[in-house]
């Protein structure tokens, strides 16, 4: 059944403004107030324990190289990196300590000119992530959470410093996988788009008053950035169904929801979350979900007995339009 002429979903576009681990809050929760970047959303995850082979690294004049260990039970798999010297001259010392998850640029002058996690590096330098992803860096989703205070101050980060499931996932990663290191992404989502679809005179309501009315009421009532955010965090939850989530798994949506009742109250067909990870050169997964890149999750706000979801173009002419309608 299509109930109106013109539907509307609400699309969330997610892309992480880091990938940390805790001892690092501090340093990107300082970034994020200088770039003056909401972090509401984010999620907590782990892979392989990655290290630099200290004895490995090669710097010349033109290139530096070397070899990256990523932790599998009890031995290690190898990958190396080779990427162009920045400085241009041999002149420059390469320190890590043990465990050697991060390491630091000597310049001549004995000046730190360079470093940072091995991790991160390995990211940027260690795979062609478009045409070979290294599953090695892959991230599995294991907690999805938010955090946003009453006027919106409040950052992911901020509550992380003090997260029990956060404590909680580190004490059972350290006793049960101690191969793995736990990363935490904490996610810059764009201004909402909603996407437009027309269905000529396919729909119950047609191109009348009932129609009309529908677009002037979506218009005139934009969702709120609270509640945006909190179908977002609960559309990633019902996608991803991380362990450590008890909570939307498997009542998302649900219109007696009140978290993200706007969304109902405008009447809208779905709402949607993208997350792209690709810039980081890290896939995301979980047991229910394939390790991508790219991933959206999308959810019908009624059932298909109520209402025909509006990417349903079977014998349909529709036409789509994305963007803001106001």
């Amino acid at each position: 059944m299509r109930k109106y002429l013109n539907e509307f979903g609400l699309f969330m576009v997610g892309t992480p403004y880091t990938i940390c681990r805790q001892v690092h809050l501090d340093v990107v929760d300082a970034k994020a107030k200088t770039d003056g970047v909401s972090l509401n959303i984010y999620t907590i995850g782990v892979r392989p324990k990655l290290s630099i082979d200290p004895d490995s690294v090669v710097i010349s004049k033109g290139r530096i190289r070397g070899c990256f260990r990523a932790q599998k039970q009890n031995g290690f798999v190898s990958f190396s990196w080779d990427e162009p010297n920045p400085f241009g001259t041999e002149n420059v010392k390469f320190e890590t300590k043990y465990p050697y998850s991060e390491f630091s640029l000597i310049g001549p002058k004995g000046r730190v000119i360079g470093g940072d996690v091995g991790a991160v590096l390995a990211g940027m330098h260690g795979t062609d992530i478009s045409d070979n992803p290294n599953p090695l860096l892959d991230i599995e989703v294991l907690y999805v959470g938010q955090s946003y205070g009453e006027a919106g101050e409040r950052s992911a980060l901020t509550r992380l410093r003090s997260h029990e499931t956060l404590q909680d996932i580190y004490a059972n990663i350290h006793e049960r996988m101690p191969e793995k290191d736990v990363w935490l992404i904490p996610w810059i989502f764009n201004e909402a788009q909603y996407q437009t679809i027309s269905f000529g005179g396919l729909a119950e309501g047609g191109d009348g008053p009932e129609d009309m009315e529908h677009v002037e009421k979506v218009q005139a009532n934009p969702v709120s950035y609270r509640q945006k955010i909190n179908f977002t965090e609960a559309a990633m939850i019902r996608y991803f169904q991380p362990p450590y989530n008890t909570t939307f798994k498997n009542q998302f949506p649900n219109h007696e929801h009140k978290s993200y009742s706007e969304c109902y109250a405008v009447d809208l067909n779905l709402v949607a979350v993208e997350l792209q990870t690709w810039f980081v050169a890290t896939r995301l997964y979980s047991e229910k979900i394939q390790p991508g890149l790219y991933h959206v999750a999308s959810f019908p706000l009624h059932s298909a007995e109520e209402r025909a979801n509006m990417f349903d173009f079977s014998n349909t002419g529709a036409g789509v339009r994305n963007g803001p309608i106001f």
